[in-house]
């Protein structure tokens, strides 16, 4: 196998290809062996929907995760990795379970939520498959604006994964890009990339 991709490549006047993978820095160590095939972390799996996140979150970012401090300690340290690894994008599958109208959350609001989250309300009910609740959506965003913020920091181009998603019992509401302006107008400087041209809507 070894120099296969760049034949196939090369045979087929392909420039580049770009190979999504998880988010975690053992599995974006696993360099393909080809420098044409970049690898693309998707950094929307750092999410947190309960208290057994965070040993998900400490196994891809390779540090100790008990609190939300911690949790954006490990981002710092993964997107430093990525930097001296030379990855250039990220990738965002948030359509997938959630609308993509991404809002600025406060600190405060961040730890309220991660706090509601890692201790229920005796009763409350966890939410439908493929939704979020609204204090993981807010922590979600919060995670989702910070995450941005070092690509800008890194001139990292961010991509997120728009229109008809796969798999059964999606929301089509969520692959519209439409709620996406705040994040374009609030990061002027990164460039975002908008998968399958959102796909089928085009207007």
């Amino acid at each position: 196998m070894n120099g296969f991709m760049k034949k196939f490549m090369d045979h087929n006047k392909i420039e580049s290809m770009l190979s999504f993978r998880s988010c975690s820095l053992a599995e974006v160590r696993n360099a393909l062996g080809e420098n044409k095939i970049n690898t693309v972390p998707t950094v929307s799996l750092i999410q947190v929907r309960d208290a057994g996140s965070l040993e998900n979150i400490s196994r891809m970012t390779e540090m100790p995760i008990k609190n939300l401090e911690d949790i954006l300690k490990g981002i710092d340290h993964l997107l430093r990795e990525y930097d001296t690894l030379g990855i250039k994008n990220l990738k965002f599958g948030n359509g997938y379970y959630r609308e993509l109208n991404f809002r600025n959350r406060t600190p405060e609001e961040a730890e309220a939520s991660f706090a509601r989250i890692m201790k229920p309300a005796p009763g409350s009910t966890p939410p439908l498959p493929n939704t979020l609740s609204s204090a993981q959506t807010i922590l979600d965003d919060y995670l989702a604006v910070y995450i941005i913020s070092l690509a800008s920091k890194y001139k990292m181009n961010v991509i997120f994964h728009c229109g008809i998603t796969a798999w059964n019992k999606n929301y089509v509401k969520y692959s519209h890009t439409s709620g996406m302006e705040w994040l374009f107008t609030t990061f002027p400087d990164v460039n975002f990339v908008i998968l399958h041209a959102g796909y089928p809507f085009f207007e």
